[in-house]
């Protein structure tokens, strides 16, 4: 079990005694990672000035594999932009089957600041394969309300993006269940002015780039099923299906 942790760096922007310092609450690694039957509870990424620390319970650059192990409670970093993939954040190559992520959430913003993207996974650069896993109840990171000046109003800052996943690398996903997620809301603006800021989109998986593949998976149930951005989505023998507003879109 590995459980409460937190990144052990918080100080500003600039001053990161190595790469990536405020990443990976849990485990941090760029070389060769292997996980297996482990559950990671609670953790999460450093608190920053400028951005939250990223991956929650595991930040790899490596080669990850991880394999039924539990992932629930993780959150990414917050102040500033919030800190993205609750979960895992993934910038290498990460193998992940029969595991299940389950209620993790990405950094909310502070400080008018976007909330983080990837509630359950994060995934920017390599490849992530996903293979018999579930994902379900995670979210992205609101964003943060706007800062009050005198006069006028700042912009509070949007939603994070990809409830359950974001991705803007290379994604395979088969015989993978990913339900009830959701994304976080905007923040709000701050009298005189009023209303909010849009909320994240693609509870299910967004996608902003790179090539992803679907196969044989149900995504159902999100507050909004599969959100690409940018990139190229395949889907082959997978249901998406309930999502309370648009299945599919981009």
């Amino acid at each position: 079990i590995v459980s409460s942790n937190t990144s052990g760096y918080s100080g500003p922007a600039g001053e990161l005694p190595f790469p990536h310092a405020g990443d990976g609450g849990g485990i941090w690694s760029a070389a060769h990672l292997r996980v297996t039957g482990t559950t990671f509870t609670s953790n999460a990424g450093a608190n920053g000035s400028a951005i939250g620390g990223s991956g929650g319970a595991i930040f790899t650059s490596g080669t990850a594999i991880v394999s039924s192990s539990s992932f629930t409670g993780n959150s990414g970093g917050t102040n500033g932009l919030g800190g993205n993939g609750g979960a895992i954040a993934n910038r290498g190559t990460l193998t992940l089957s029969t595991s299940t992520l389950a209620g993790n959430t990405a950094g909310a913003g502070g400080g008018s600041s976007n909330g983080g993207d990837g509630g359950g996974l994060y995934s920017s650069a390599g490849s992530a394969t996903l293979t018999g896993d579930t994902l379900t109840a995670n979210s992205s990171g609101a964003g943060g309300n706007a800062i009050p000046v005198d006069p006028g109003c700042t912009a509070p800052g949007v939603g994070g993006n990809g409830g359950a996943i974001y991705s803007t690398a290379t994604l395979h996903v088969s015989d993978t269940t990913i339900s009830a997620n959701s994304t976080g809301p905007g923040g709000f603006y701050f009298n005189p002015c009023a209303g909010e800021a849009p909320g994240g989109v693609g509870a299910g998986l967004a996608t902003a780039g790179g090539i992803t593949t679907i196969s044989f998976s149900t995504i159902a149930d999100n507050t909004d099923g599969i959100d690409n951005l940018a990139g190229t989505v395949t889907l082959a023998g997978t249901i998406v299906a309930d999502s309370n507003l648009a299945n599919c879109a981009g």
